[in-house]
């Protein structure tokens, strides 16, 4: 058999031009609960990942598919497809571990452009922050450095730093080298030049991925006020949102009791369905009213969408140390992904509120588990 012709940079830029837009348009279609049409651009996008050698876009893409299918019920075709990203490897290696290269393929490639292939890649690694993915609340998947291995200190090897410790400042330390980073790589006047082209540009990604990430930090810093002017400097870049920052700057609003500001941004999106959102603005009418019927009816439509949020927020279930990378709209990841950030905005006596609130709802919705719903009923009373 033929050995297939490797395309040239300016075929594979284009390849990864197109997974960009039809990830996008996924973002989308997740978010309107459009799940086959969401599948149709994502297997497109894998196949041509693939016919392109692009290893990380095409692990990324079989995610993205993955959580599309299980959110419109293909549970045996989302298996699937976690098979098959899991044997792209789950670490995001190099391409040389993913092996869909020879070394001979490799060596051409590096002498046909291997910087702007590089530099492809780590425009697109992030694009499945929302929908098939998590709220950029996101987390930005970054491979973390091994000791053994040297690495220019580029954006994303600072990034892959920050994954590497536990230690909050140290995590601030690296996303601000990070940024630093990107703006050396970016350019000079980068917001006047790209102004209007936020996230549209590839060329614009690392820096709106590292500010993101270096607000995430320093909210956990208690640098809360610089962590919302950043949330605040990044909507305003990208109005469309594509990296789902309203979700992280909702709670910091609510934290900081900006509650003007707050009642704004809830309001422009009152119509999503995330928990992020939902669960933020039932809190927010409990402070500010108390239980009265419009928090009561908040807390409801916010159980409706997920009722998983109760559960963990009980912490019955030991919960994982770190948010998962991918969730859906009303799964149980989404909702460790919102008490992981969030869980501790929530005292008594809101928890007692949720508890009395949804009480008849938390048995109707698990039935089978009704041991386990006495409990968390009690654990919320008890906070």
């Amino acid at each position: 058999m033929a050995k297939k012709e490797l395309l040239n940079p300016e075929e594979i830029a284009k390849a990864a031009t197109k997974c960009t837009a039809n990830l996008a348009k996924a973002q989308d279609f997740m978010e309107n609960r459009k799940y086959k049409k969401a599948i149709q651009v994502l297997e497109e996008a894998v196949e041509t990942a693939k016919e392109a050698n692009l290893a990380e876009i095409t692990f990324y893409c079989l995610k993205a598919l993955a959580q599309a299918q299980r959110n419109a019920g293909l549970e045996k075709q989302a298996e699937k497809s976690e098979t098959k990203a899991v044997e792209l490897d789950l670490d995001l290696e190099s391409v040389k571990a993913i092996g869909l290269q020879t070394d001979q393929e490799k060596r051409n490639d590096k002498q046909k452009g291997k910087a702007s292939l590089t530099a492809l890649k780590a425009m697109t690694v992030d694009d499945l922050v929302e929908g098939a993915a998590e709220p950029a609340a996101k987390a930005v998947p970054i491979r973390p450095i091994k000791k053994d291995e040297k690495e220019e200190k580029t954006w994303r090897y600072y990034l892959g730093k920050s994954t590497t410790t536990k230690k909050y400042e140290k995590k601030v330390e690296h996303c601000q080298k990070a940024v630093k980073a990107a703006r050396k790589e970016i350019g000079k006047d980068w917001e006047s030049k790209y102004q209007g082209e936020f996230w549209k540009a590839l060329e614009t990604r690392p820096i709106m991925i590292c500010l993101a990430e270096l607000a995430r930090n320093l909210r956990w810093e208690d640098e809360l006020e610089e962590a919302i002017e950043i949330y605040d400097k990044l909507m305003t870049l990208n109005p469309d949102d594509n990296q789902g920052i309203r979700y992280l700057l909702a709670p910091a609003l609510f934290e900081a009791g900006r509650y003007v500001e707050l009642e704004e941004l809830l309001r422009k999106y009152g119509s999503e369905s995330h928990a992020f959102l939902l669960y933020t603005r039932a809190l927010w009418l409990f402070t500010r009213d108390g239980g009265t019927r419009q928090a009561d009816e908040a807390l409801l439509r916010a159980f409706k969408r997920n009722p998983h949020v109760p559960i963990f927020l009980s912490d019955i279930i030991e919960m994982p140390d770190e948010r998962p990378e991918t969730m859906g709209i009303g799964d149980e990841n989404e909702a460790i992904a919102y008490v992981l950030d969030n869980g501790y905005l929530w005292e008594a006596p809101a928890t007692k509120w949720m508890a009395a609130v949804l009480e008849k709802e938390l048995f109707k919705a698990f039935a089978e588990d009704g041991e386990l719903i006495s409990e968390v009923l009690s654990e919320l009373k008890l906070q």
